[in-house]
């Protein structure tokens, strides 16, 4: 599940074993999570250091996307799934 790969990208797991599940592939030597809703393969424009990030400004140049794969999201510490409006239930509080 990519659910474990983005826990393994946001922890502190050697960056090689980062990749060691998962079905990655290459283009033009950049890799991809080839069963990911969407890839996006850009070319870096301009970074800035903020605080103890570096900020990254990039220009895509080629998008892969995935209509019978569902996105990955994560809300309020945990991951998630979304549905359609039209399937969803209301929640009364």
């Amino acid at each position: 599940e990519n659910g474990e790969i983005s826990k393994a990208f946001s922890s502190v797991v050697p960056s090689v074993q980062r990749f060691a599940s998962g079905d990655w592939r290459y283009d033009e030597g950049i890799p991809y999570l080839a069963d990911a809703q969407a890839n996006l393969f850009c070319s870096k424009d301009y970074e800035m250091a903020y605080g103890s990030h570096t900020i990254f400004i990039a220009r895509v140049s080629s998008v892969f996307c995935r209509d019978d794969v569902a996105p990955l999201l994560y809300r309020n510490g945990v991951y998630a799934s979304a549905v359609d409006l039209e399937n969803a239930t209301r929640v009364q509080a």
